[in-house]
């Protein structure tokens, strides 16, 4: 119980969360994330529908080491884990080079967060954090997006609490699957953030 006694207190101390960038990550942390992004219950609803592999999650790491490199508007990848008090990693946000369907200047937001874990907002707060990071670097921020499977509704409800995403009148058909497509309407005034 919190110092104060209030339980939602607790509950808000051992849920915060913060982004390290995934190239920084220890290899325990990784091992970690592996097992997230391994899950079928998770990877369904990432790209292609299927566990990532070892290799896949060591090219992200790599990808990310390359382009911290970079100056901040040149990158094309950004990928954090998502640690949580005394949980450790319990998932993934980035951005990347969004879909062939989509101009090559946007960038993607995706995420994923370990199946016992969600339902608490997770998501929803890596990805603001996320942004905020990506606007303090880049107030004039690219073009970004979401695409969520139309059949994933604990995402579509969470994408709608995430700063800045609204959803587009359109909607994307490719892979044998329908994705709704969300924008991200710019950066906030840094004062407007937090």
């Amino acid at each position: 119980m919190a110092q104060d006694g209030n339980p939602e207190t607790q509950r808000e101390a051992t849920d915060a969360i913060r982004i390290a960038p995934i190239h920084e990550l220890s290899e325990r942390e990784h091992i970690d994330l592996l097992r997230i992004v391994r899950d079928h219950a998770t990877a369904r609803w990432l790209s292609d529908g299927r566990p990532w592999t070892p290799d896949k999650l060591l090219r992200m790491r790599e990808w990310s080491a390359r382009d911290a490199a970079l100056p901040w508007r040149e990158r094309r990848y950004f990928y954090w884990g998502v640690i949580m008090g005394g949980a450790g990693v319990v998932g993934i946000v980035g951005l990347h080079p969004a879909l062939a369907e989509f101009p090559p200047d946007h960038l993607q937001a995706m995420t994923a967060v370990a199946p016992a874990l969600r339902g608490r907002g997770i998501a929803v707060r890596a990805v603001n954090a996320m942004m905020d990071v990506f606007c303090e670097r880049e107030p004039s921020a690219r073009a970004i997006i979401a695409i969520v499977d139309a059949q994933n509704e604990p995402s579509l409800r969470a994408v709608v609490r995430m700063r800045g995403f609204t959803r587009r009148e359109s909607a994307l058909r490719t892979r044998g699957r329908e994705f709704i497509i969300f924008e991200f309407g710019g950066c906030a005034p840094s004062s407007e953030r937090k």
